[in-house]
């Protein structure tokens, strides 16, 4: 999807919608960072820069809380030059 192939993208928001209304927030878990969080955060965050998250409203609250609260999610971001070798 990522690289352009665009035929999945339906099968991937399905899944993001879904994983969208189960976060329970500010972080995926609840209250506090978790392991969860860690693993899916350069992911989502990917996603969200490439293609965006189409409408799943508490996934982009918790990029950004995550971003905006917590210093080690915005060291793992990485700009797109180096997806494309």
């Amino acid at each position: 999807v990522i690289q352009g192939g665009r035929k999945d993208q339906t099968k991937l928001f399905d899944i993001l919608h879904r994983l969208d209304g189960m976060v329970e927030g500010p972080y995926l878990c609840g209250e506090t960072v978790t392991v969860a969080d860690c693993a899916a955060f350069p992911f989502l965050w990917r996603i969200n820069a490439a293609i965006g998250l189409n409408k799943c409203l508490n996934l982009e609250q918790w990029l950004q809380h995550c971003q905006d609260c917590n210093p080690a999610f915005s060291k793992t971001v990485q700009s797109a030059w180096w997806w494309w070798w």
